[in-house]
């Protein structure tokens, strides 16, 4: 079925996208509503068109950002945008709590990708951003992040730098262990802690 521009409208009962949802179909341009907690698992997976998402009074249609997610969202499902692979560049809420397993796996066209200034980030899981191979750099990733999963950035042969929001850099293809130049099993978690036991 094709939807092309998708409006799902504003409505204080509708919080989450149910799994599987809207998997599979033809839409290009999406409209969230501003309530939006939780988006399901594959909800919009294999939506291979889908080059926007946006939500009412977000930021102006000139922001070079073309991805951007309801305020409140709190939680990305496992596979819930896989294989779109037109999406070029997200924003992540304040309010995100857990990327999900792969859940932009694939998305091919992604080329960076930033966090709002977020003290709520806890998960970014196995495989989440894995084989998107245009992506470059990861922008201020809050410092109180407990786990970036060892196969998040899994095949992401591109990127060059990953940062918290403190501006400290944890993965940076100029590492100086050549061990750690590789994203492949890049040790985040040990990065993080190292970071943490400097900062005291």
């Amino acid at each position: 079925m094709s939807f092309k521009n998708l409006v799902i409208p504003d409505d204080p009962d509708y919080i989450k996208i149910n799994n599987g949802e809207f998997k599979n179909r033809t839409i290009t341009h999406l409209t969230l509503p501003i309530d939006l907690e939780e988006i399901g698992d594959e909800a919009f997976k294999n939506c291979t068109e889908l080059r926007n998402i946006n939500f009412p009074n977000c930021f102006p249609v000139i922001s070079p950002i073309k991805v951007n997610f309801p305020h409140v969202l709190n939680k990305i499902g496992k596979e819930a945008f896989a294989n779109c692979i037109n999406i070029p560049n997200v924003r992540f809420p304040i309010e995100l709590k857990e990327i999900g397993e792969g859940a932009f796996s694939n998305c091919s066209g992604i080329k960076f990708i930033v966090f709002d200034d977020n003290d709520s980030l806890e998960t970014i899981g196995p495989k989440a951003f894995e084989s998107c191979i245009k992506l470059d750099e990861v922008y201020n990733i809050p410092i109180d992040i407990v786990s970036i999963d060892p196969t998040a950035f899994n095949g992401c042969l591109h990127i060059t730098e990953i940062a918290f929001s403190s501006g400290e850099i944890i993965f940076s293809i100029d590492h100086p262990d050549p061990l750690m130049r590789s994203i492949d099993n890049y040790d985040f978690n040990e990065a993080i802690r190292n970071i943490r036991l400097n900062r005291i």
